[in-house]
């Protein structure tokens, strides 16, 4: 009698999860481009705002704030002959103490020309990281992206290693990570497909003044069957108080893209994007 009772909980349990994800997820697939702008990433920077004097409460004995973050948002509009609409959001919060550090990472990007979508991707990152003397630690990172024109459902990662910061001052910061990983991908047209990785990271912070700073990582993720190298490149002014202005270009490239299952031919290896945002820092 208790194995039944305890089959049925667990049977209303986990229809009760697939309904709230439907729930989720179908308003997502379904909405049109400027909804799902506004429940995916809109609220998360509106928020950001008001709780971020409650994020940097928490302090470390000698004053400084635990807790820091960024929120970036780009949005274009053109009318007339041809009718387009872009958006381009990120949340980012780093909390740094004395043995451990988190960051976690949240990007939406869309455009829609004439109402028909051509882009759309949604990725999320988080990262834990255990310090260690001499600037070294060792770190636990997982990621997720949904890129609905990449020809993949969806990509994800695991992965652990050490990482080293090489200067700290100032001007300059350098930090570089190695380690080990696992790496899973759904085709669109096809079963999920799972490969050991290893994983090298680079990222690079230079202060000009004390109102412009460049930022650029590399990271690149060998695989047994495909590598995919990512650069993401920064320039960032301060316009009033928390304020500023960020040119982003990223560039990622895949070694081994998927066929596209309309047209019969093979993805673009290569995928650049150009964004310029307006960033809160709390």
């Amino acid at each position: 009698m208790f194995s039944n009772t305890f089959a049925r909980k667990k049977s209303i349990l986990m229809e009760s999860k697939l309904q709230i994800g439907r729930f989720m997820v179908e308003p997502i697939r379904k909405s049109s481009f400027q909804t799902t702008v506004l429940r995916s990433f809109l609220p998360l920077f509106t928020t950001s705002i008001f709780i971020s004097p409650n994020l940097v409460a928490e302090e470390t004995p000698d004053g400084a704030s635990i807790w820091s973050g960024e929120s970036e948002l780009g949005f274009v509009l053109t009318d007339g002959n041809t009718e387009t609409h872009t958006i381009n959001g990120k949340l980012g919060l780093t909390g740094d103490g004395e043995i451990w550090r988190k960051k976690v990472g949240f990007e939406v990007l869309g455009s829609s020309q004439n109402d028909e979508t051509s882009a759309e991707k949604y990725s999320a990152e988080g990262q834990l990281d255990r310090k260690f003397a001499n600037d070294t630690f060792l770190f636990g990172n997982l990621s997720y992206s949904d890129d609905r024109f990449s020809g993949f459902d969806f990509e994800s990662s695991v992965s652990s290693g050490m990482g080293k910061t090489l200067i700290n001052n100032e001007k300059t910061n350098l930090v570089v990570e190695a380690g080990p990983g696992v790496r899973v991908s759904k085709p669109k047209d096809g079963s999920s497909e799972e490969e050991a990785t290893l994983g090298l990271g680079l990222d690079y912070k230079l202060n000009f003044s004390e109102t412009a700073k460049f930022s650029q990582s590399f990271d690149v993720d060998v695989g047994e069957d495909r590598t995919v190298t990512t650069s993401v490149s920064g320039l960032t002014s301060q316009m009033v108080g928390n304020l500023a202005m960020k040119f982003t270009l990223t560039v990622k490239h895949n070694s081994d893209p998927v066929v596209d299952s309309g047209t019969g031919q093979e993805k673009e290896s290569t995928d650049t994007e150009t964004a310029v945002t307006v960033v809160y820092s709390f």
